[in-house]
């Protein structure tokens, strides 16, 4: 969805999108460590592409090539699959 089509939404429909976006992620935002149910700081992966980087840095404009694969991420993968 566009920023401007976001604009023009109401309140009600932003928080309807905003609820069901929640409901997708609850999964991955937490992890049973030990017994216990803990948060996880961040469970996106950038894709790769173009380094941005900031300011004047060595890198900048080079190619990213780390390809992250499903099986080195088994912390968001439910239990059942191929990767536990």
């Amino acid at each position: 969805m566009k920023k401007e089509e976001k604009k023009k939404l109401s309140k009600e429909e932003k928080a309807a999108i905003k609820k069901e976006k929640d409901e997708l992620e609850a999964i991955y935002k937490t992890c049973l460590l030990d017994g216990r149910k803990e948060n996880v700081g961040n469970f996106r992966i950038e894709p790769p592409g173009l380094f941005r980087g900031r300011g004047k840095h060595p890198k900048t404009g080079k190619l990213k090539v780390l390809h992250t694969m499903p099986r080195s991420n088994a912390d968001s993968c439910s239990t059942g699959t191929d990767y536990d």
